[in-house]
């Protein structure tokens, strides 16, 4: 799967549109620097807890629950 990339204060969108095929898992990795936070609140399952890092991933791989809302934050690395 290819990689999106985006600039200073550019926006990436994930997903589909108008293709019933819901998202089950999203990674994200930052450049040097930075940290980034997010939780997912996956199908009957809820909130799963923050993942912290330059790489994460959140969501469930291969359990077919749809990630149902996502929450990241961008923090500078201290």
């Amino acid at each position: 799967m290819p990689e999106k990339c985006a600039g200073d204060g550019g926006d990436i969108y994930v997903g589909t549109q108008y293709e019933n095929r819901p998202m089950e898992a999203l990674r994200v990795r930052i450049p040097d620097g930075y940290w980034v936070r997010g939780n997912a609140h996956v199908q009957n399952v809820g909130w799963q807890g923050w993942a912290t890092g330059s790489y994460i991933q959140i969501g469930t791989v291969g359990q077919a629950r749809h990630i149902e809302a996502v929450s990241l934050t961008l923090v500078p690395f201290s």
